[in-house]
């Protein structure tokens, strides 16, 4: 995107938008990554009786 805003919000004539970026690690994102696990006292012991959304 080479730090180009996807779209702006609309804003009342004569006001001013100010934000604040931070930068994602690359630790942070491969952390988001991880596959997640049921805790040891309920894995296997669930049944799906319906839909899952």
């Amino acid at each position: 995107m080479a730090g180009k805003l996807k779209r702006v919000p609309k804003l009342p004539p004569n006001k001013k938008l100010e934000a604040i970026f931070l930068v994602i690690s690359e630790e942070a994102v491969s952390m988001a990554a991880l596959r997640r696990v049921p805790h040891p006292d309920i894995a296997g012991k669930v049944i799906i009786k319906g839909d899952i959304l």
